[in-house]
């Protein structure tokens, strides 16, 4: 026989206070390695270059608006191309209908964000904020002249780089962090 008595495990037992400080630690660790991940859009398309048009839906969080960052560089192929200029416009699907009923005059109804320059300029807006509901990006690029760039001839005139996401967790980090905090104590 085995002189080893085994110990039994009283289920009504505290927690102990190890696992407990563990588990407090766990839920910080996950929240801020969390809320600071953006939502990227797939701007540029599957088969390379920018899409003219892009739709995407904001969620609603909790009525709160998201920080949008929109990262965008642009460069000629060849030199004769320097004073092609980009557009972009973002807008909400709601609003440009309203716009557009109103003849395009109603500046309560403007763009999201937009940009308007030459190439050289740094066309990106890294703090803007969005409202929750649909969304459509159009970007588009105009030869010195003022002509429009045809979408076929866009990858013989300019290389694009173009990103934006949304950070949903933002408006939330500091509930999350308090949550979490109180979940921690109500555990000891």
């Amino acid at each position: 026989m085995s002189s080893k008595r085994r110990r039994k495990v009283d289920p009504n037992a505290p927690i102990r206070p190890w696992a407990t400080l563990i588990t407090w630690l766990l839920l910080n660790m996950i929240w801020m390695g969390l809320s600071p991940i953006g939502t990227p859009q797939p701007v540029l398309s599957e088969d390379g270059g920018h899409r003219e048009y892009y739709w995407m839906t904001v969620p609603d969080v909790m009525g709160n608006t998201l920080r949008l960052e929109v990262a965008c560089e642009v460069e000629p192929v060849s030199p004769q191309f320097d004073g092609v200029t980009v557009s972009w416009t973002l807008w909400n699907i709601e609003d440009k209908a309203a716009n557009e009923a109103f003849g395009g005059g109603d500046d309560a109804y403007a763009p999201e964000a937009s940009h308007l320059g030459r190439i050289d300029k740094d066309c990106s807006r890294l703090n803007e904020s969005v409202r929750p509901g649909e969304y459509e990006l159009r970007i588009e690029f105009f030869y010195a002249n003022g002509t429009k760039v045809l979408y076929d001839d866009i990858d013989d005139t300019v290389k694009v780089e173009f990103s934006m996401m949304y950070w949903i967790y933002e408006p939330l980090e500091q509930t999350g962090y308090l949550v979490a905090n109180v979940l921690g104590f109500l555990i000891l």
